[in-house]
């Protein structure tokens, strides 16, 4: 197949793109040959995906000075790059839009026989309103505005595609009620086994892009949670945090790691007795999450961030501040257990588990050939 990304997908260190490079690397797995197609800002090509993939097509992304007064969303006009039409035409293979942004030539008559199909990582619009509701700056509230108005309107678009294939079953409830063909896929992650600690740890630990709005948001607010009473030190963990961010945490005197490696994320996720899991917004599917259910101790989340996913039975579920207080105090001497490991085992394995999700991705394929085939 062909598989158009919105970013160079490796490395896989961030929200979006690792769903896109595992769910790659579990195709090429099962013998699948994939054409990779992605746009790329910042990140050099990879020779990682040179051995997963046939070929692999780099496009630089557009910039834009006046996008506010283009009728498409800039996430999408940004990557209409002309070579990708021409690159996607030969050979025939079906093709995989991945999310919203990827989606500019969906429809296009050259296509009209292929089969198309398109990944969705959130419902984009709400995601942006969210930005905007999570944002201090004007400039930053306009552009996320105008920016989610344009893709809910854009979004009618994805009527024309073969397949959606939403990342969370919020996300599909969504997507079925307007478009009979949504098939509900779940995220590719980094985890093949459980590899959380039992006993104790010796801090609490918040991790995300910290230079996203809502992620800066959240810190913010589990900072606020902290005080005399608190009997664990918090560590924040992420890329980019701002000024303010590290203002607040020196005077919180809490621990700040800007950009932490790979190792670093994993260890820190480790190490944590507590792993701390609010979300601002309920679209899409955190992969902080399943990291932190994969491979960490003790998890509070709140309704936004396991939102009809089922691992809400895995999480200890906390929504106002002094519910999150509370849960805290009453985790803190509360070792990580067997028995919760292997209840975690049982349920990620099940539901979260990238060599069953790529086979279920290649019988939607099929049976959306056959069914094609017979018309």
């Amino acid at each position: 197949m062909h598989i158009i990304s919105f970013d160079n997908p490796f490395p896989p260190d961030y929200g979006g793109v690792i769903d896109v490079f595992y769910k790659i690397k579990a195709l090429s797995q099962q013998g699948v040959h994939i054409i990779l197609h992605c746009y790329h800002y910042g990140r050099p090509p990879s020779a990682e995906l040179e051995v997963l993939c046939e070929k692999v097509y780099y496009y630089p992304r557009g910039q834009m000075a006046n996008s506010l007064l283009e009728p498409l969303p800039y996430i999408v006009l940004s990557r209409a790059d002309p070579e990708l039409k021409k690159n996607l035409l030969y050979p025939e293979y079906p093709i995989l839009f991945e999310g919203l942004h990827t989606c500019f030539l969906l429809g296009e008559k050259d296509f009209k026989n292929r089969l198309c199909m398109v990944r969705t990582h959130n419902v984009e619009w709400q995601y942006y309103k969210g930005l905007a509701a999570a944002t201090w700056s004007p400039l930053k509230w306009f552009y996320f505005r105008s920016e989610a108005d344009k893709l809910l309107r854009f979004e009618e678009n994805l009527g024309i595609a073969n397949i959606i294939l939403p990342i969370s079953p919020a996300d599909h409830l969504y997507y079925h009620k307007k478009f009979p063909q949504s098939h509900y896929l779940p995220c590719f992650h980094p985890n093949d086994t459980l590899t959380s600690l039992g006993g104790q740890g010796k801090y609490m630990l918040y991790h995300g892009n910290l230079a996203v709005p809502e992620n800066n948001a959240t810190a913010l607010f589990l900072l606020d949670l902290i005080n005399a009473q608190t009997k664990l030190p918090l560590i924040i963990a992420g890329m980019n945090p701002g000024t303010w961010l590290r203002f607040c945490c020196r005077r919180k005197k809490v621990q700040i790691i800007a950009n932490p490696g790979k190792e670093e994320m994993v260890k820190l996720i480790a190490g944590a007795h507590i792993n701390l899991l609010p979300a601002t917004q309920h679209t899409g599917i955190k992969l902080k999450l399943l990291n932190a259910l994969y491979q960490g101790r003790h998890c509070i989340a709140n309704g936004k961030m396991v939102n009809q996913t089922g691992l809400e039975r895995l999480c200890h579920i906390a929504e106002k501040k002094i519910e999150w207080q509370q849960t805290i105090n009453k985790l803190v001497e509360m070792p990580m257990t067997i028995e919760e490991q292997e209840k975690r085992q049982n349920i990620l394995k099940q539901h979260y588990n990238n060599v069953l999700n790529a086979e279920l991705l290649i019988r939607i394929i099929e049976n959306q050939l056959a069914n094609t085939s017979k018309i």
